[in-house]
């Protein structure tokens, strides 16, 4: 059953910056938010955003790595071909969001609030969704190998050709979710397998959980 997740709808007219250094400077000091932006082909390294409001933008073909996105908020925003490996997004929340063909490798989003978010191609390899609550969210074509999703709240979420092999989901509830068309080789649950309790799999990854629980399928 399709879930139904409301796509972000950006304004016609965008305010592109082109100096994002010193509107950053601005809004710390004015304490303003950034709403109707564009930033496209930014590269910031080891900066600070945490506790900013973004609404209505537009992240394209740009680069945060090792930066600081804690305590933020993003409110109907885009992020197409970014690169936002090892920042940290940690109790930050996501409200009809996508993120399309995004590296996000290693990057942290623990605690962070999920709803109406799209996720479509790239790769969140090695990231730490550990605690976050995720609701209406469309997850395709994206590879989340090795990921952290312990102690979450995983509601009305679609997926369709993910990668999970080596993900962790230690304490969260998969009822509901379908990873039939999904790889999850290597997927790391409880040892009494509680989580996966209502969870949607094929024969074949049903006899892996199997071995995984010591159940000997002839």
């Amino acid at each position: 059953m399709s879930i139904k997740v409301s796509e972000p709808l950006l304004p016609d007219s965008l305010i592109t910056i082109t100096d994002i250094t010193s509107e950053l400077e601005r809004a710390r000091e004015e304490e303003t938010d950034f709403c109707t932006d564009r930033f496209e082909k930014q590269f910031c390294e080891n900066t600070n955003f945490s506790s900013l409001y973004f609404r209505d933008c537009m992240f394209m073909t740009s680069r945060f790595t090792d930066c600081d996105f804690t305590k933020c908020a993003f409110i109907n925003c885009v992020f197409k071909g970014c690169d936002l490996s090892n920042s940290d997004f940690s109790d930050s929340c996501f409200k009809q969001c996508s993120f399309s063909s995004c590296k996000a490798v290693g990057a942290a989003f623990k605690g962070s609030y999920q709803k109406n978010v799209f996720f479509d191609g790239g790769s969140f390899e090695l990231s730490d969704f550990q605690r976050s609550k995720l609701s209406n969210v469309r997850i395709t074509d994206t590879d989340f190998s090795s990921a952290l999703f312990s102690s979450c709240e995983i509601k009305q979420t679609e997926l369709q050709n993910v990668g999970f092999a080596k993900a962790v989901f230690f304490g969260t509830k998969l009822a509901g979710l379908d990873f039939t068309s999904c790889n999850i080789e290597g997927l790391t649950v409880s040892d009494t397998g509680a989580e996966l309790k209502g969870a949607k799999v094929d024969v074949w990854q049903a006899a892996m959980f199997a071995k995984l629980l010591g159940l000997i399928v002839e």
